[in-house]
């Protein structure tokens, strides 16, 4: 008898968890958020052997160095992702080698990686990571930013006549209208 794990065969069979569910919300299931923004922390050092060919090192160093300005690299340089930085320069390295003459297997093992170290919307779902939508951050309340609003209220306000009302008018635009 084959005893299976629920959720099929394969691995991520079946439908992907819905952070949003109330199934999610009772098992207490969340993605961490990741900021929108460039990690400025100091990329580990290149753990494989370095290529033979002086172009191919400098394209894997570069690959490297953007590798860990993403917003995931926040989450690789934690502890518990430790194991994932040779994963990573596997990663860097058989990126540049797709660039440089594409196979169709390594393209195959490129994404299989992708998903491993977060570099895929399903990768990051399954690493529980999410990386934050600019609609999500806070705006940066200043006075500077509350004089500006106060501004572009008064001009707008100059722009009406008195007995409009209208408190803003909007363009819109009418498909076919071109």
């Amino acid at each position: 008898m084959n005893i299976m794990p629920s959720g099929g065969k394969r691995v991520r069979s079946g439908p992907a968890k819905d952070p949003n569910s109330e199934k999610s919300r009772r098992l207490g299931y969340t993605l961490q958020s990741l900021p929108n923004t460039e990690c400025r922390m100091k990329p580990p050092e290149w753990p494989l052997e370095p290529a033979d060919d002086e172009r191919v090192r400098k394209l894997e160093a570069e690959k490297w160095k953007w590798l860990w300005k993403l917003p995931q690299a926040r989450a690789w340089h934690l502890p518990q992702f430790k194991w994932m930085i040779r994963e990573l320069a596997l990663y860097a390295r058989l990126s540049t080698a797709c660039e440089i003459a594409p196979a169709p297997t390594a393209l195959t093992v490129l994404l299989r990686i992708s998903d491993r170290v977060g570099m895929s919307a399903a990768g990051l779902q399954a690493l529980g990571w999410k990386i934050e939508a600019e609609a999500e951050r806070k705006p940066v309340d200043s006075e500077f930013t509350r004089r500006r609003a106060k501004e572009l209220n008064r001009e707008s306000a100059a722009e009406r006549s008195p007995m409009d009302e209208t408190k803003h008018v909007y363009q819109r635009r009418m498909s076919g209208n071109g």
